[in-house]
């Protein structure tokens, strides 16, 4: 091709590219990239088509092959950096982001891209230097303060992440960004203050312009309507310009079908202590079941006998999204379950693209994800009534009893347990609450101190949180009347001892806008009775489909007032909760909550119904288990 036809298609191609009309120009970008291979602005041009259109493995030969041709451009090993950073190519990216800095010192882009790489590789110094050094060449970039306040809140500097949150609203008080982290920071902080003071923007925060990650708002309000529409917002907003691939179903059904689990979070976790019985005791005449690993930590006991459980398991996380694609499609999976939901570490693109004909939601996001790849949603009647059905897109498996598995073999120690020993009085009436503390609302904070303002023999054990929410929470104490001694916060410790020191607790009380979960179940099994107060949202359920699972519907209130009222009564009426937890002791373990057999056969027929339909080539539809 002539020089002068050369530059003519370039530039067609282009104003194509500028007007967004990608796949447009796809066709010419590949002619032309053929034609010629040693054209460093065309493979950089046909590198970019071929990225907004997602076919990362070709643009990023592209973009490899700009780089060879030019290797002193500072843009070629940025462009191939970003290719393989979002490949999770971690090692390359970051050769060549330092390369670009390298070539152009003040690429303050390519050190923001440089910090985030280092922080997928848990490398907190080197994410902070990079995120610091943009920040000097660019003090005003809004994006950069963000990621700085999430790598200071991944690694438990909430007060210095809150400064940078700060600075970034400072320079764009409207960023949705900037304002859910802080709102995720200062729960993180039990600041009640703070929270309250960012309240007015929180009815709005992620449904008008940015979408923000609707995980972090579920323990800011109990509006299933809104989070619904979050999670719609964050799904388009992320996987919308994905093209799920249609995977149908095989006619014929297999002798056994086959699950995929997919999990950030196969190791000591508190989702794999729940789910660990449910792979152990699945149907093995029935069911080949896979697990897909793709968390920065999968080892330890609990991870063994998981991968004992299973009849696969493949460690992905180092896997592009094509490659971990490709892998789970070549096991021919019939079912694959998301386990992650919208949480950290999520894989969702997975799902997006589809790698099963029937793809699940499960356990670990409390609430609609709003993907087009997601089917099916596990809940049950409590967590999910016809009243509230309008709040979720997935059609829903409604399980017998609780959505929430639970093991049976879960240990708890034997050894002695004093309240000495935990720093609790000997005498005292104790009120537990384990969940974490970005879960713990001023509302019931308050409720809280009134019932210990009430008897000075009270106290509210915690789980020991960051230093300053540990002060927060005695300041807000203190302000309501009640004595920081009357506030106790429990060490860490290794699970089967944790459970045991629950005993020395007379009522677990339970948080409103996000429930205890996982927490809620120890407390249960450990023979805690718990309260709660039953909201709206999924997350604001959860603690009510445990009690009721548990035969215990009478510890579920509908109001602040009446949770209130019941805690005081059985904290006034000594003998009624010497009964009820004599009650809790005597009867959940063999309740339908820590049924594991009984729940994974529900959860197969679950599936067996889900698999059925997309076999009869019909849509899916809601699936009602019965007991």
């Amino acid at each position: 091709m002539a020089t002068s036809g050369l530059k003519q298609s370039f530039e067609s191609l282009a104003a194509l590219c500028k007007s967004g009309r990608f796949q447009e120009a796809l066709p010419g970008a590949q002619t032309l990239a053929e034609t010629h291979p040693d054209h460093f602005a065309v493979q950089q041009l046909y590198g970019a088509i071929l990225k907004e259109l997602d076919h990362l493995e070709a643009a990023s030969q592209a973009f490899e092959r700009a780089v060879t041709l030019k290797h002193d451009d500072a843009g070629a090993h940025f462009n191939f950096a970003v290719l393989c950073q979002k490949r999770r190519q971690f090692e390359a990216a970051v050769l060549h982001y330092t390369r670009a800095i390298a070539l152009k010192p003040d690429h303050a882009a390519a050190l923001n891209n440089l910090g985030n790489t280092y922080r997928s590789l848990a490398d907190h110094q080197q994410a902070r230097l990079a995120f610091e050094r943009a920040l000097k060449i660019r003090p005003d970039y809004v994006g950069c303060w963000c990621n700085l306040a999430g790598l200071f809140s991944e690694t438990g500097q909430y007060p210095e992440a809150e400064t940078a949150c700060l600075a970034a609203l400072k320079l764009d008080p409207d960023s949705a960004d900037a304002t859910a982290l802080l709102l995720r920071i200062r729960a993180r902080l039990c600041d009640f203050d703070g929270v309250r003071a960012l309240a007015p923007n929180v009815e709005h925060l992620g449904l008008t312009g940015k979408a923000v990650p609707p995980f972090d708002l579920l323990s800011m309000e109990d509006a299933p309507a809104r989070q619904k529409l979050r999670a719609k917002a964050w799904a388009a907003q992320n996987y919308g310009h994905i093209s799920a691939t249609t995977l149908p179903a095989h006619i014929k059904r297999p002798k056994r079908l086959r699950v995929g689990y997919f999990s950030s979070d196969f190791h000591d976790h508190a989702t794999l202590r729940l789910m660990s019985g449910v792979l152990r005791c699945h149907d093995r005449h029935r069911f080949e079941i896979f697990a897909y690993g793709f968390g920065r930590e999968m080892s330890g006991a609990l991870f063994e006998e998981m991968a004992d459980s299973v009849d696969g398991f493949h460690a992905i996380q180092n896997l592009s999204e094509e490659a971990a694609t490709e892998l789970a499609r070549s096991h021919d999976l019939d079912i694959a379950v998301d386990v992650n939901g919208f949480t950290k570490h999520a894989r969702s693109e997975l799902f997006a693209k589809r790698v099963a004909p029937v793809q699940i939601s499960y356990l670990g996001f409390p609430g609609t994800m709003g993907l087009r790849g997601i089917d099916y949603i596990v809940a049950d009647r409590v967590l999910i009534p016809e009243a509230l059905r309008q709040h979720y897109v997935e059609k829903v498996i409604y399980l017998p009893a609780s959505y929430q598995p639970n093991d049976r073999q879960r240990p708890i120690s034997g050894i002695p347990v004093s309240r000495a020993q935990m720093g609790l009085p000997e005498s005292a009436t104790v009120l537990c609450c384990f969940n974490a503390c970005h879960k713990i609302g001023e509302t019931e904070f308050d409720i809280w101190m009134r019932l210990l303002r009430r008897d000075s023999s009270r106290v509210l054990w915690l789980m020991r949180q960051h230093a300053v929410a540990m002060k927060n929470l005695r300041q807000h104490a203190a302000k309501k009347g009640v004595s920081s001694e009357q506030i106790v916060f429990a060490e860490p410790l290794p699970n089967a001892e944790h459970l045991a020191r629950h005993r020395l607790a007379d009522l677990f009380v339970d948080t409103f806008h996000y429930n205890a979960h996982t927490t809620g179940s120890d407390a249960l099994w450990a023979g805690v009775p718990m309260v709660t107060n039953q909201g709206g949202q999924f997350s604001a359920r959860v603690a009510a489909s445990l009690l009721s699972a548990a035969g215990l519907p009478e510890l579920i209130t509908e109001t602040a007032d009446g949770y209130e009222a019941l805690i005081q009564q059985l904290l006034t009426d000594k003998s009624r909760l010497t009964e009820l937890r004599m009650r809790v002791e005597a009867t959940c373990p063999s309740s339908d909550l820590f049924n594991t057999e009984s729940y994974t056969r529900h959860l197969e027929e679950a599936f067996e119904e889900a698999d059925s339909l997309i076999r009869a080539g019909r849509e899916p539809r809601d699936i009602s288990v019965l007991s």
